[in-house]
């Protein structure tokens, strides 16, 4: 799903500027730029990011390509449903 989310930006950026003229706010190199900061996450798959933040990622199940996504910070917790690229 990576793969499409450059190519959605770049469409949504062009829209934007190229036809309803308003301001460009990022350029395609900032998408570019952006991108190599992503980590794609699979669905049940944990990413310790370090030893207070951990994020894991489930269907959602109710829109197809719909995840929820889990984060835990410290004893905190949070479930957040959207859709994820």
């Amino acid at each position: 799903m990576t793969a499409l989310a450059p190519l959605m930006l770049e469409d949504y950026r062009k829209v934007i500027v190229d036809r309803r003229g308003k301001e460009e706010l990022f350029t395609y190199d900032h998408i570019m730029e952006c991108m190599n900061k992503v980590t794609p996450l699979d669905i049940k798959q944990t990413i310790q990011v370090d030893e207070d933040l951990e994020i894991r990622a489930y269907y959602a199940g109710h829109v197809l390509g719909a995840a929820m996504n889990y984060a835990r910070v410290g004893e905190s917790t949070i479930l957040y449903k959207g859709i994820t690229i």
